[in-house]
């Protein structure tokens, strides 16, 4: 059946294509999407808008305890290390945002 949702068409047999790297870089959902702003993720993004964990009824199980778990490592780390860039790093678009030749970091005791 031939179909429009939500402004996009699709016809039988058109192939569709989700991009994972797409929706956590829309401004509507993310003000500037291109900075690191960690603080927000304080409260759980709105469903289907940062797809590492997805959203409805096959969302990750482990979703709420993996947030919890990423803030203990990152207060654990923080408060005993200064975190410095090794290098200037270039992003490309993969399957996911990736750095070209990694992103080597320097952690400097407090």
């Amino acid at each position: 059946d031939d179909g429009r949702r939500g402004g996009l068409g699709a016809k039988r047999g058109d192939q569709l294509l989700s991009s994972a790297s797409a929706p956590p870089r829309a401004p509507r959902h993310w003000p500037e999407p291109d900075a690191f702003k960690p603080e927000r993720f304080e409260t759980p993004p709105a469903p289907y808008t940062f797809l590492p964990f997805h959203g409805g009824p096959r969302t990750c199980l482990g979703q709420e305890m993996a947030y919890l778990e990423a803030k203990i490592m990152m207060c654990s780390l923080l408060s005993r290390y200064r975190v410095e860039p090794v290098r200037e790093v270039d992003i490309r678009a993969a399957i996911i945002l990736t750095a070209d030749g990694g992103m080597p970091i320097r952690l400097v005791p407090l």
